[in-house]
């Protein structure tokens, strides 16, 4: 008997069989729920594609819904919940593309708009970079908004229509490139822009890769100025697995950086990135361990790199179990000792919690 063709995930079969997964896990069964009280999360998602469901765990949920009960005058009232969260754990798995249990990859998420979030165009998703964690064990670190990074276990969960990851959190939603230098010891570099004319043209850009340098290594009474400011500004999105060895990206005016790997670092121009993918809604921005000398290199390749796949250098910022909703970390995961007591607590909290969004 032939078998039936594939479900387009619009469809309501990848609904189904997504919530079916996910319930007969205990420890996805409380994501299963809350994504049932969302179903707008389904529908920005593309036809004939399959997807990484990264599923925060069961005890991170409960631990999340328990304080938003505790302090409910933090968020704002709405009838859907935290929309912007939920399409940010789906990830679409292109076909045939390396496994990201063992090589570094820019993930595309659904989390698609021009909206607080997100700006990278229409139908542009917010990219987040999965990195094998160093010890082989099939883990998984990824990073999203501030550069956070969110610990994904190494098992999987298929289903039709992509595979189930449990993580430790939420990812953490990205902001505007000024929000994030202020966020991630960026404060200086973002007021020599500001004082150039270009912080404004810079977070109206869609897709930039900005390369700059933390306050700690910054003189404040000598700022960068507009010339070095501008050869570190390329248009066009170069995640840490984009910068692949004898890459030339062209940068604003007729500059260019020249990237080189060694070992597990990434040069740019010789300097070594320091804190790779500190992601924002608009691109990403690489912190350099200082200004880079100006440099001349012939184009070898694309920095627009949704899709690349390639091995990381520096590696992400690891911030443990990040909750990526910004109230605090994500919990471990307490086992089926516990699960039981911990279940019938969330389906309590579920039946008299008044959703939010969180904005």
């Amino acid at each position: 008997m032939a078998s039936s063709p594939p479900q387009s995930p619009t469809t309501h079969s990848f609904k189904d069989a997504l919530l079916a997964a996910l319930a007969k896990d205990p420890d996805t069964k409380a994501f299963g729920e809350l994504l049932a009280k969302a179903p707008s999360v389904f529908e920005g998602l593309g036809e004939g594609k399959e997807y990484y469901v990264f599923a925060p765990t069961t005890e991170f949920i409960i631990a999340f819904l328990r304080r938003m009960q505790q302090g409910p005058g933090r968020f704002p009232r709405r009838k859907v919940l935290v929309d912007p969260n939920t399409s940010q754990q789906f990830a679409e798995k292109p076909k045939g593309a390396p496994d990201i249990r063992r090589v570094s990859t820019t993930l595309k998420t659904s989390l698609v708009g021009e909206t607080k979030y997100v700006d990278l165009g229409p139908g542009e998703g917010a990219r987040v970079v999965s990195n094998p964690s160093s010890n082989e064990n099939g883990t998984v670190h990824v990073t999203s908004g501030f550069g956070n990074s969110t610990l994904v276990h190494a098992g999987e969960i298929p289903f039709q229509g992509g595979v189930i990851k449990k993580c430790d959190g939420f990812f953490t939603l990205p902001h505007a490139i000024e929000t994030t230098f202020g966020n991630t010891s960026g404060r200086l570099w973002s007021t020599a822009l500001q004082k150039a004319d270009m912080l404004t043209q810079l977070s109206e850009k869609r897709m930039v890769t900005v390369f700059a340098v933390q306050d700690s290594l910054l003189n404040e009474t000598n700022l960068p100025g507009s010339s070095d400011l501008s050869r570190l500004i390329s248009e066009g999105l170069s995640y840490s697995p984009d910068l692949s060895d004898g890459l030339c990206l062209k940068t604003r005016g007729d500059g260019s950086l020249r990237i080189k790997r060694s070992g597990k670092d990434i040069l740019v121009n010789g300097v070594r990135i320091s804190t790779p993918n500190v992601i924002s809604k608009n691109g990403v921005v690489h912190y350099l361990e200082k200004i880079p000398p100006a440099d001349k290199c012939t184009s070898s390749g694309s920095g627009t790199g949704s899709t690349g796949s390639s091995s990381s250098g520096s590696g992400a910022r690891n911030t443990g179990s990040n909750s990526g909703m910004e109230e605090g970390g994500g919990e471990k995961s307490a086992g089926l000792m516990v699960l039981a007591p911990k279940v019938a607590t969330l389906c309590l909290i579920v039946a008299t919690f008044v959703v939010y969004l969180w904005t």
